[in-house]
């Protein structure tokens, strides 16, 4: 059954991939993939479940957005799906080739290799794909074979969704912490990083208030007035379904009117069909935009005392400055074992408060010191505070006697969480697993979790024997004695292989990580 929901899904990325290898150079076929495609038809033949032609009107063009990045892929049905799908492509043969590899995130659930072959002329892309166990396509028939096609055109970006880039405030909401007051719009995405963040612990019987939302939009800026499609309810259970608005952006000021059928004018109706939103653009220099997401604890001083806070905790303390709110965010044990249903579930949101205007910087965090304001010094990843006994601190210090102390905090990506489990569990899962992880690379590079996944892809390497007739790919697992531990890729299994059995070049490498 995994396979009937997989296939129709990874067949629709799959073209994408294949941007197209105009000559034999897979590099600059890689290049020309990167970038955001929509799905013109799919014809999976005698498969069932295809799920554009199941979709709605509306629906079925957001659904059909595929976004290339490295040699990843996304798109709102991955999202509903909870899969990764990665790709290798072969410009050299004639049809070229593609191989699509679909990983779920839940490691029980088996993945899956599609192949297939393409074409390309101009912007529209041309794939044929075996469905899953049958052998690689010949050709661009549908149906007889057991294999699909999939047409696919270059997106037209609307000049607005660069306009739209950044952070913005809603006057929807007027609690006096609230964590939705600020959102952030990326690339056709509408983002709250404590969402993201527990999106990425949640587990997957989790309520989409805990795993999401994060909506995509489409807006078409020659229309008059201008209108925006806002698809919802893509991590979540529940069909996704489309809101349909009206826009009007000047300057930093955008307003939205949206409803169940498209407003003809910026009016709030009394039933909750229509409703009317403005939003304010951020400045992206203010500390309390630069604020914005997840940060980690890492130390505490006091009496001109450090500590480490992991030490004393043996797990890392996380904090979320979403909104206008400060949150304590739950353990990764509690994010692990329990079920978070919503966002209001969590303990101690408080409002902070920024004063950039003071030398030093003051901020005000309740939960931290409900007695008065402390002092800042934010520095690109780095934030500390600092309070003490007078409100506020006449310096950013915690000498003896001082009675302040000063917490240290560093930024993590919401996605780290996530993607630390992924390491965690594809780097078990043998070649899908591999891909798993180069998609860390891709798609996060600048997070810690990046930073180990090259880290295990740099041990990986095609072992060949001294007489050059055997080779394995491999995972170097280390030395014992006169063995090399490896663990294939193919399969996953740890072999042990004598020293003097491996090439020279592979002797040096290993000669080289002892170094």
């Amino acid at each position: 059954m995994q396979y009937l929901i997989a296939y129709p899904v990874a067949l629709v990325l799959l073209l994408l991939i294949l941007s197209v290898c105009k000559g034999a150079d897979g590099p600059t076929d890689l290049k020309r993939v990167q970038g955001r495609w929509e799905v013109i038809s799919v014809d999976t033949g005698t498969e069932p479940g295809n799920p554009l032609a199941a979709a709605g009107d509306g629906v079925r063009e957001l659904l059909g957005t595929v976004k290339v990045q490295g040699q990843t892929v996304s798109c709102p049905w991955l999202d509903i799906k909870a899969s990764q799908v990665h790709f290798t492509l072969d410009p050299r043969k004639s049809p070229r080739e593609i191989d699509l590899f679909v990983i779920p995130v839940d490691p029980t659930v088996k993945g899956i290799v599609l192949r297939g072959i393409y074409s390309l002329e101009e912007d529209i892309l041309r794939l044929s794909v075996a469905h899953p166990g049958r052998p690689r396509p010949r050709d661009f028939a549908a149906g007889a074979n057991r294999q699909g096609l999939v047409s696919l055109e270059r997106a037209h970006i609307d000049p607005d969704e660069a306009k739209l880039q950044g952070f913005w405030e809603s006057d929807l909401v007027t609690q006096e912490a609230n964590w939705l007051k600020i959102v952030r719009v990326e690339d056709n995405r509408i983002r709250w990083p404590v969402l993201d963040y527990l999106r990425g612990w949640s587990p997957p019987d989790s309520s989409a208030t805990a795993r999401g939302p994060r909506p995509y939009f489409r807006v078409n800026s020659s229309k008059s007035p201008r209108e925006v499609d806002i698809l919802v309810g893509v991590d979540s259970s529940e069909e996704p379904g489309v809101l349909k608005g009206i826009y009007s952006l000047e300057e930093d000021t955008l307003q939205l009117c949206v409803g169940e059928s498209r407003p003809d004018d910026f009016v709030a109706t009394g039933d909750s069909r229509q409703g009317v939103i403005t939003l304010t653009r951020l400045d992206g220099d203010a500390d309390g935009v630069k604020l914005q997401g997840i940060w980690r604890w890492v130390e505490h001083w006091a009496e001109s005392k450090k500590t480490l806070v992991r030490s004393v905790f043996r797990s890392e303390k996380r904090f979320a400055f979403s909104g206008n709110a400060f949150l304590p965010l739950p353990s990764e044990h509690d994010l692990r074992h329990t079920r978070i249903d919503s966002i209001s579930g969590l303990d101690s949101i408080s409002r902070f408060r920024l004063d950039q205007s003071k030398r030093p910087k003051e901020i005000t965090v309740p939960t931290l010191a409900p007695a008065g304001p402390g002092i800042y010094e934010l520095d690109g990843d780095s934030l500390k505070i600092c309070f003490g006994p007078a409100a506020p601190p006449r310096a950013l210090a915690a000498e003896r006697g001082d009675n302040q102390v000063i917490y240290v905090f560093e930024r993590c990506s919401e996605a780290e969480p996530q993607l630390r489990n992924a390491l965690e569990r594809h780097q078990e899962n043998a070649h899908l697993g591999r891909m798993a992880i180069q998609g860390i690379v891709d798609l996060y590079p600048e997070t810690e979790s990046a930073e180990e996944a090259k880290r295990f892809l740099e041990r990986i390497r095609n072992w060949v024997d001294v007489s050059g007739r055997f080779a394995v790919e491999a995972e170097f697992c280390g030395v014992m004695g006169p063995e090399v531990r490896l663990r294939r890729i193919t399969d996953g299994e740890t072999i042990t292989v004598p020293l003097s059995r491996l090439s020279e070049a592979d002797r040096r490498w290993i000669e080289s990580r002892r170094e």
